[in-house]
């Protein structure tokens, strides 16, 4: 039987969390927040162990900005 991938967590997607999590909480919609949780935790995180292929090839693409091309060279 296969192993079930893992979901990890970057760093950059934490920092992410994070943000909107502070943002949330001043404008006072903490339940908004918590529904983004239950969304990931429910929803997006299972498809993503059951079917990690999902998704864009997101290094396939070329990067279009000016601060990607640069970093990239």
């Amino acid at each position: 039987m296969a192993k079930k991938p893992v979901v990890k967590f970057t760093a950059n997607f934490e920092r992410n969390l994070e943000g909107i999590e502070l943002f949330l909480t001043e404008v006072e919609a903490q339940h908004a927040f918590d529904g983004l949780l239950d969304e990931l935790l429910e929803t997006v995180i299972p498809n993503l162990e059951r079917f990690p292929e999902m998704g864009r090839p997101f290094l396939a693409r070329q990067p279009r900005s000016v601060e990607t091309t640069n970093a990239l060279a």
